[in-house]
C-alpha cells in the first residue's frame, strides 16, 4: 500500500490538474481498501503505527492544489497559442466538438479570431481568481466560482454582425478551459477529506485526542468523531460512510 500511495503522490507532482484529479480518484479508492484492512481482525497496533507514518508522508508530500492550477494556467496559455496558430477548429477535442453541436461553430471561429485578446484576458483574470482561492477550503470558493461562471454565461449568444456573417462575442476558449474547474475542485476536496478523516481516526486510535484542527473542506467545521463499540468513527457530510478504526489505547 505504501508504494501505491507513492505512485499517486508522484502523479500529483506533475502540476497538471487532470493527472492530479486521476491521482485523487485513485487515492479515494485506496482509502476504501484501507478501511477494509483496518477492520480486519488480524490488524494490530503496530500496523496502525505504520499507517500513521504513511499518511503523514502523504500530507507532507502531496502537491498543493495551487501548484496544480498554476501549471494548468500555463497549459491553457499554450492552448491559446495553438488556437491562434492552427485555428480554433483544429484545436478542439472530439468531446469539445460534441459539446458545441448545434451551435454556429463558424461564428465561434470568427469570434475567436476577432476577440481572442479579450478571451485571453478574461481567462487569465479568472485563473488568477482561482489561484487566489486555491489554498482556501472548498466552502470558501463558491462566490468566486459563481462569479466566473456567471460572466461566462452572460456572453453566450452575444454576436456582432459584419456583412452577412455573425461573429460570436463569447469567451469560447476560456469557457472550454474553465468548464471543469468546479468539478475538479470538488474531487480534490473529497480526496482531502478522506485523507484527513483517516489520519484523524488513526491519531485518535493511538491516543492523540486533539484532532479538531482537521476541518471538513465542504463545511469548514471539524469532523464528527464518535466512539462506538470499541471503535473511533470520523464522519463528514460529503462522504456517505465514516472512517472507522479500532481503539488501540486504554480508552474503551
Amino acid at each position: 500500500m505504501a508504494d501505491f500511495f507513492r505512485i499517486t503522490a508522484l502523479a500529483a507532482m506533475l502540476g497538471n490538474v487532470g493527472t492530479r484529479s486521476d491521482a485523487a480518484l485513485v487515492r479515494l479508492r485506496a482509502f476504501d481498501v484501507m478501511q477494509r484492512v483496518v477492520l480486519d481482525p488480524k490488524f494490530e497496533r503496530r500496523h496502525m503505527v505504520d499507517l500513521r507514518a504513511m499518511l503523514a508522508e502523504q500530507r507532507d508530500e502531496w502537491t498543493s492544489e495551487y501548484v496544480a492550477w498554476f501549471g494548468d494556467r500555463a497549459s491553457g496559455m499554450m492552448l491559446y497559442h495553438q488556437m491562434l496558430t492552427n485555428g480554433l477548429d483544429a484545436a478542439l477535442e472530439p468531446a469539445e466538438r460534441e459539446a458545441l453541436e448545434g451551435r454556429d461553430i463558424n461564428a465561434l471561429i470568427r469570434g475567436f479570431r476577432k476577440y481572442h485578446e479579450v478571451d485571453l484576458t478574461f481567462y487569465l483574470r479568472a485563473m488568477q481568481m482561482i489561484l487566489n482561492v486555491s489554498t482556501k477550503p472548498f466552502v470558501e470558493r463558491s462566490e468566486v466560482l459563481n462569479q466566473i461562471n456567471q460572466e461566462l454565461r452572460e456572453w453566450v449568444g452575444e454576436y456582432d454582425v459584419e456583412g452577412t456573417d455573425r461573429i460570436a462575442k463569447e469567451h469560447i476558449a476560456a469557457s472550454i478551459l474553465l468548464k471543469d474547474v468546479e468539478r475538479l475542485m470538488q474531487i480534490f476536496a473529497q480526496d482531502q477529506s478522506a485523507l484527513d478523516r483517516a489520519f484523524a481516526a488513526i491519531l485518535r486510535s493511538l491516543g492523540q485526542s486533539d484532532t479538531d484542527h482537521f476541518r471538513d473542506p465542504f463545511t469548514g467545521e471539524p469532523y464528527v468523531v464518535q466512539k462506538i463499540e470499541g471503535m473511533f468513527s470520523v464522519s463528514a457530510e460529503n462522504l456517505p460512510r465514516p472512517f472507522r478504526v479500532p481503539i488501540f489505547t486504554d480508552e474503551k
